[in-house]
């Protein structure tokens, strides 16, 4: 199956500008595009399971992995408190100054160590002096319901996708349904994939569902399709026909994680 790696992890937030200062001027990492759409666009409302949606998008060059930034305009977001993609994981060289980061920008430290970010996303810092290798900087958790309340374990899921990306499954307690992708906190993750429509295809034999078949994005430099897994939880495939792709990987640099102190106040 053609899927060469982690593309993206989708974040949804009340705030982007605190996003961004937390992100960009705290971490040092940068903006690489903006986008948005207004009420009416089918095309979106389609590919994401919606009605009448709106929202602000920036996208953030976080040197081994792109984010993807959603501020919904409409419909409302909520704040999910069920199951779906959970913590993620960042390599940093001073952990203290991400918490530090973290508190000016509207985040708090939890009583782990771990932060949440200012969208409301607990991050876990695995600190080290290295720049973290293209695979390995990052990593998306998918956090499940009590086995008593949905059935599931978590062994299914962590197969599923043990095929398709680097993610790690965790069964914990809380509602049963799964999160709209408009709700706030981590809301989807976007696979890099060559033959987009036979990776689609393949996917929809192993229990992925979809709302529409991926479509050329404007412009003609990649083709993007969402879909679900079997437990509800969103992924988006993503083919670049070229190096002018907004997500490229040739867009990535490969660095560690640079923070200023001067700008922590």
């Amino acid at each position: 199956m053609g899927v060469l790696g982690l593309n993206h992890v989708g974040i949804s937030a009340a705030d982007l500008t605190s996003v961004c200062a937390f992100y960009c001027t705290y971490l040092g990492m940068s903006q690489s595009a903006s986008f948005s759409w207004a009420s009416g666009n089918t095309a979106a409302d389609a590919g994401l399971g919606l009605t009448d949606s709106a929202a602000d998008v920036v996208v953030i060059n976080a040197g081994n992995v792109f984010l993807e930034a959603f501020q919904f305009r409409s419909p409302r977001p909520e704040r999910s408190t069920g199951p779906g993609f959970g913590p993620l994981t960042w390599a940093v060289t001073d952990a203290a100054l991400v918490r530090d980061a973290a508190v000016a920008t509207g985040g708090r430290v939890l009583p782990d160590g771990s932060v949440l970010d200012p969208a409301g996303i607990r991050l876990l810092l695995r600190e080290t002096d290295a720049a973290p290798p293209a695979d390995g900087g990052s990593e998306v958790v998918i956090e499940l319901t009590d086995v008593a309340l949905r059935a599931v374990t978590p062994d299914p899921v962590a197969d599923w996708w043990a095929q398709v990306a680097p993610v790690t499954v965790h069964q914990h307690g809380g509602p049963a349904e799964p999160p709209h992708i408009c709700d706030l906190g981590a809301n989807h993750v976007c696979l890099d994939v060559t033959d987009i429509d036979t990776v689609h295809a393949a996917l929809s034999d192993k229990g992925m569902t979809c709302h529409t078949p991926p479509v050329t994005m404007p412009g003609g430099h990649a083709i993007v399709g969402y879909g679900w897994d079997p437990w509800g939880n969103a992924l988006e495939l993503m083919e670049c026909l070229d190096s002018e792709a907004t997500l490229h990987q040739e867009r990535l640099r490969r660095r560690t994680t640079h923070l200023s102190t001067e700008t922590i106040t």
